[in-house]
C-alpha cells in the first residue's frame, strides 16, 4: 500500500464469493478519509455489494473495461435493499428524525428533508470517481423483491444516492436487471437533487431485462438514470436496452452529448405505451438548463420531455414542471424499434411537453437540427 492506495488482499478469482476481500480496502478509504481502491486484472465474483456508502474523496478503480470483471452471483435477486440490491451500491438514505430507516422510521417534512440531506452531503458525502470496471450481472433478478414494497429497489449495475461531484467513467455493464449506472437523491419528491454527477464513456449492454415489482411490474427502471444539479452524460455507448436509455428527471444544467444508443431487447418499457419508450432519452420533468445534443438513435428511440410522473409510480400524479431552458440539437434517429413504432412513438424525433397530454413546445425551449429517418 502506497499512502491513500488500497489494495484488496487474498483475492482467488476462481468464482467463490470475494465480497469481504473486495469490501476490506473500502472500509480502510472510509476510516483513511479517502484514497484510492485499486482492483487489479482478474475475474471476481460477488454475493453481496461492494459498498461505497459515505464516500468521501474516494475512487474505485479497475485496470481496465474487461480486465477487471465483477460478477453478480445469484443472491443479487432483491431481497435485501443493501446487500443485494445493486452490485455497487452507495445509497446515503435519509434516517427519520428518531434514527431510523425504512417504513418504521418517521419522516421528516419537505423542509427538513432539504435541509438535513444538504447538509449530510456537505459534511460526509462528496467526490467519489468510478472507473475502468466490468460489470456482468447476468444472474440478478427480481426474485427476492416483495411485490407489496412501497418503495423501489433499482437492481442496478451502479447505484449512489446523495453523494455530490460521482464521476462514472469507462465503466461496463453488462445483463444489468435494472438500471445500469444510476445517480440521483433518495427521494425525488423533496429537491434533494445532487450537485454535479458526471457519467462518461461507459458502455452497456442488454440492461433493463424486466419490469420492477415494486411499481407494480408495470414499469422497468432505465440503462442511465440521473437527477442532479450541474452534471454531463457524454460519449456513452447503449446497446440492447429493454427500457429507456437515458433518464434525467428533476434535474437542471445536466447536459447530455454524444451518446451513442443502439438496439433494444425485446422488453417494452411500461404498459401504457406513453412516455418510457425504449431506447429514449426522456424525462418525467422538472428537467432544465441542459444540453441534448449530438446524439444517435439506431433501431431504437428519440427524445421525450414530459410534465408529470405517470399514475403507475409511487407519487402519482406530482405534477413537475415542464421542459424549460432545453436546447435539443443535432441529433440523428437513424430507426425506431419495432416496440417503439407499435407504441404510436412515430412522430418528431424530439416531443416536448408540459404534462402527458400537452407535447407542444414552450418559448424557452430550442429544437433545431434534429432529424428522425428510416
Amino acid at each position: 500500500m502506497t499512502a491513500g492506495v488500497f489494495r484488496p488482499t487474498g483475492l482467488f478469482g476462481d468464482g467463490r464469493d470475494e465480497s469481504a476481500a473486495l469490501n476490506a480496502p473500502l472500509n480502510d478509504l472510509r476510516a483513511y478519509g479517502g484514497g484510492v481502491c485499486e482492483i487489479p486484472a482478474g475475474r471476481y465474483s460477488l454475493g453481496i455489494a461492494l459498498d461505497v456508502t459515505r464516500a468521501r474523496n474516494m475512487t474505485l478503480r479497475g485496470a481496465g473495461m474487461g480486465a477487471t470483471v465483477l460478477l453478480a452471483l445469484p443472491t443479487f435477486d432483491g431481497g435485501d435493499h443493501v446487500r443485494r440490491n445493486s452490485l455497487i451500491y452507495g445509497v446515503n438514505g435519509l434516517p427519520g428524525p428518531d434514527g431510523r430507516t425504512g417504513d418504521t422510521a418517521t419522516w421528516w417534512t419537505d423542509d427538513q428533508s432539504r435541509q438535513h440531506v444538504q447538509a449530510r452531503r456537505e459534511k460526509y458525502y462528496r467526490h467519489l470517481t468510478i472507473e475502468r470496471l466490468t460489470l456482468v450481472l447476468s444472474a440478478q433478478s427480481a426474485a427476492g423483491i416483495p411485490v407489496s414494497l412501497g418503495w423501489g429497489l433499482n437492481l442496478s449495475g451502479v447505484e449512489i444516492t446523495d453523494t455530490d461531484d460521482v464521476t462514472l467513467r469507462e465503466v461496463e455493464v453488462i445483463d444489468a436487471y435494472g438500471n445500469a449506472l444510476c445517480i440521483s437523491s433518495m427521494d425525488p419528491g423533496v429537491g434533494g437533487r445532487v450537485l454535479r454527477a458526471r457519467i462518461l464513456d461507459c458502455l452497456t449492454d442488454n440492461c433493463v431485462r424486466g419490469p420492477l415489482p415494486t411499481y407494480g411490474n408495470k414499469m422497468t427502471g432505465s440503462v442511465i438514470q440521473v437527477q442532479a444539479r450541474g452534471g454531463l452524460v457524454q460519449g456513452n455507448q447503449i446497446h440492447r436496452s429493454g427500457g429507456p436509455a437515458i433518464d434525467c428527471f428533476g434535474s437542471f444544467g445536466v447536459d447530455i452529448l454524444r451518446n451513442r444508443i443502439e438496439g433494444t431487447n425485446g422488453v417494452q418499457g411500461t404498459v401504457d405505451g406513453r412516455g418510457q419508450f425504449v431506447g429514449s432519452i426522456r424525462s418525467d420533468g422538472d428537467y432544465g438548463g441542459g444540453d441534448i445534443a449530438d446524439n444517435t438513435f439506431v433501431t431504437s428511440g428519440s427524445i421525450w420531455l414530459g410534465g408529470l410522473m405517470p399514475p403507475i409510480y409511487q407519487n402519482a400524479y406530482v405534477g413537475w414542471p415542464g421542459p424549460r431552458g432545453v436546447r435539443v440539437e443535432r441529433n440523428r434517429v437513424y430507426s425506431l424499434a419495432a416496440e417503439n413504432v407499435a407504441a404510436g412513438h412515430t412522430q418528431a424525433p424530439v416531443l416536448l411537453g408540459a404534462d402527458w397530454s400537452d407535447v407542444s413546445n414552450r418559448n424557452d425551449n430550442v429544437t433545431r437540427d434534429n432529424l428522425i429517418s428510416g
